[in-house]
């Protein structure tokens, strides 16, 4: 497909739940985003009864509705992240959360616990927005409706990786299936700041990594998987340094040889 980001790789920081509830400290994680090199920033709009019903997990209604996004917030979070030259993106849960979203979400995306979800998909491709689709948890059938979305959607569709873990261990990441199955990117939960560097060098374009701060307390749900400042940067710079190293894909003398060329011995 012809994605539709220019200059990869484009890494999303994930927020998630380390605004830990705190406005201020959303507001400072977009930017040590945008400090970081991150091109866009993501946050997730839900309503924390609705997605624990639909999700059949009453149990976890608490914890949903303590790192709940307050929709007060979308308006600021929209200013920053333009101020800061990024995109802003939501990930929405049901159609409720896509009608919120709208007016604020540069990008939508869906997760991996919805990815199956044919009537949101549908409903968020007719929106006008880039949207991104995480594939945690799939299989072969899977993949076969997301590419179909894919090819068949108004607008255009990015599919990433994913291991629905937190965190996701290295040994479950399975990267070599980017180019094997066709994704556009890599949803990241590995917590390590090599992981997207590796990601581009198996064809990732997009990668989403989740973000946290220096004072995010450690029983943060995403506290595990999440990037400090100086790992985000980190990782933001290996994951761009690979896409350098990987180069244009022909064998031929590169301009830094060519001083060399008339020492090459001809048998």
């Amino acid at each position: 497909m012809q994605l539709f980001i220019e200059h990869p790789p484009y890494v999303i920081a994930e927020v998630g739940a380390c605004h830990n509830g705190e406005f201020e400290r959303a507001i400072d994680l977009l930017d040590i985003a945008a400090v970081s090199g991150c091109r866009g920033v993501k946050f997730q709009l839900y309503d924390a009864d609705r997605l624990s019903a639909r999700r059949h997990a009453p149990h976890a209604r608490d914890i949903y509705r303590r790192y709940q996004l307050p929709l007060s917030w979308l308006p600021a979070l929209k200013a920053q992240a333009k101020d800061a030259h990024m995109d802003l993106i939501l990930s929405v849960y049901d159609h409720e959360d896509l009608q919120n979203a709208l007016p604020y979400a540069d990008w939508l995306k869906i997760s991996s616990f919805e990815s199956a979800d044919t009537g949101l998909l549908e409903a968020a491709s007719l929106c006008g927005k880039n949207l991104v689709v995480s594939a945690g948890m799939s299989v072969l059938e899977d993949m076969g409706r997301l590419w179909h979305f894919r090819a068949n959607s108004p607008c255009r569709v990015a599919i990433l990786h994913c291991v629905s873990a937190y965190p996701a261990p290295l040994h479950d990441l399975n990267l070599s299936v980017i180019p094997h199955e066709d994704l556009d990117g890599f949803s990241d939960h590995s917590g390590q700041r090599l992981t997207g560097a590796v990601a581009v060098a198996y064809g990732a374009k997009i990668l989403e990594v989740h973000i946290r701060d220096t004072h995010t307390p450690e029983d943060n749900p995403d506290y595990p998987h999440a990037l400090g400042p100086s790992d985000l940067g980190a990782y933001v710079k290996a994951a761009v340094s690979a896409q350098v190293m990987g180069g244009h894909g022909r064998k031929e003398i590169m301009p830094s040889e060519q001083a060399n060329v008339r020492y090459r011995v001809q048998g």
